[in-house]
């Protein structure tokens, strides 16, 4: 998690496609590729989290990586003051919202790997959170942890 300024702040989880040190540093490499701000001569502006994740898979389609290419991916940016969530996926698992009254509802949006295809688009999701909501996001291994093993 990360604030981005006084109201907002941003959030992601991120799973890189094979195991060990690939996926490790691949991790690195998203997050400090990852672009949250775009500086202006009046200030700045927030880059949503459509945009940001086209340019993260633009950046590794160009990387040409042959170990670990593939990431999926949910990031998310939360207005603080108006509790209003701004969210896009690249083939990671829908995150959950969950409401204070106990129900909970999958937050659906399409989207593509990252790395796979150049100038890919992310739908821009907006939900409009209430106080005491969560959002929950997950890995692919939270899913399987909730599975039968094979008998």
């Amino acid at each position: 998690m990360a604030r981005l300024d006084e109201n907002h702040v941003a959030f992601f989880v991120a799973d890189a496609v094979g195991h060990g040190m690939p996926a490790a540093l691949l991790t690195i490499f998203l997050k400090r590729t990852l672009q949250t701000k775009e500086v202006t001569k009046d200030g700045y502006r927030l880059i949503t989290p459509d945009e940001a994740l086209a340019h993260l898979n633009n950046e590794l389609v160009q990387q040409q990586l042959s170990l670990c290419q593939f990431v999926t991916m949910a990031y998310a940016i939360l207005n603080t003051k108006t509790l209003t969530l701004q969210w896009s996926r690249a083939g990671h698992p829908s995150p959950l919202l969950l409401k204070t009254r106990g129900s909970a509802e999958e937050l659906e949006a399409d989207g593509a790997l990252l790395g796979v295809f150049a100038d890919e688009k992310f739908p821009l999701q907006t939900v409009q959170l209430a106080p005491g909501d969560s959002i929950l996001m997950y890995s692919d291994g939270f899913e399987s942890a909730f599975t039968d093993p094979p008998a």
